[in-house]
């Protein structure tokens, strides 16, 4: 499979983009899907000036092997009416968007929520609610990558 570098200026440009996208619905809480969504929850909460942020964790992946099942492991409580911004870096199957959006509107009705993720595939099952890169390829973020072959 053909793999593409993401690099952190793309990273900073492309979070400003999606601030602005998602700034018509006012989120008040950011969720971000441990661990791909931390990073970009973070950038995202600056330019979206949200102090609220709330994590997830989940496990559907073994290193690069996708899992058969979405395990969600950690579930944030929520206050009633608020409008939460659900944040992971890909959806690839959209397996794990689609449970974690379930399960979070189910435990908290009242409450609106919206998705986002930087890449998306078109043949995924949930598209996100913003997002503005379609791929096919794996995509290696800098974040992952540039750690990882780092000596320390």
């Amino acid at each position: 499979m053909k793999k593409i570098y993401y690099t952190p200026e793309e990273f900073l440009k492309d979070t400003k983009k999606i601030a602005i996208m998602v700034k018509e619905f006012e989120p008040e809480i950011l969720i971000p899907i441990l661990r791909g969504g931390m990073s970009f929850a973070h950038y995202l909460a600056e330019n979206l000036n949200i102090r609220d942020i709330r994590c997830i964790t989940t496990i559907s992946y073994d290193d690069t092997k996708k899992l058969d099942k979405v395990e969600i492991v950690h579930l944030p409580s929520l206050p009633n009416n608020k409008r939460v911004l659900i944040v992971d870096d890909i959806c690839d199957s959209g397996d794990t968007l689609y449970e974690v959006s379930n399960t979070l509107k189910k435990l908290n009705p009242t409450c609106s929520f919206k998705t986002t993720t930087l890449f998306f595939k078109k043949s995924a099952k949930f598209i996100p609610d913003y997002t503005i890169h379609p791929t096919k390829e794996w995509i290696e973020f800098f974040w992952n990558k540039n750690y990882k072959d780092c000596s320390l």
